[in-house]
């Protein structure tokens, strides 16, 4: 019985210190992800400034990057993310 309690309070510390890890990993991706969102706005910017005829298609590039970057960010903010590596 005693090494059954000893076992299991091992376990629920490994399962413990593996969220906290998982925790630490998501916050890194999460402001790495917030980071690139920001330069890819600025890019934006910056083609909008330029003539309706030039930059066109990277003005469509980065529309659809920030689009998935938006995406990526709000599935990171939320709870139960499985990240896989």
């Amino acid at each position: 019985f005693e090494k059954a309690e000893s076992e299991k309070i091992v376990r629920r510390k490994e399962r413990k210190e593996k969220r906290r890890f998982e925790k630490k990993e998501r916050q890194k991706l999460l402001s790495a992800l917030v980071k690139r969102r920001d330069l890819v706005l600025n890019a934006m910017r910056k083609a909008e400034v330029k003539p309706a005829t030039e930059g066109l298609g990277r003005r469509k590039k980065l529309e659809v990057e920030l689009s998935f970057l938006d995406k990526d960010i709000e599935r990171l903010e939320g709870t139960g993310v499985i990240i896989i590596q």
